[in-house]
């Protein structure tokens, strides 16, 4: 699971993920996981510079292959 941040500025790594983990426990339930520590899923944090009024979250899922 990729989580796109976007927003109007950029993130350290660690706060990247911090930001994401609200976004990660709730795709987790969604997903029916116990927790997020699930080893069948991946978790991933991208990020994107965009305008204020645009800020927002896209997640993307992937199969492994």
């Amino acid at each position: 699971v990729t989580f796109g941040r976007q927003g109007p500025r950029t993130l350290d790594d660690d706060n990247a993920v911090a930001s994401m983990k609200a976004a990660r426990d709730e795709v987790a339930r969604w997903l029916g996981l116990k927790n997020d520590s699930d080893p069948r899923v991946s978790w991933k944090v991208e990020q994107e510079k965009v305008p204020r009024k645009r800020a927002g979250v896209v997640i993307r899922f992937e199969a492994r292959t």
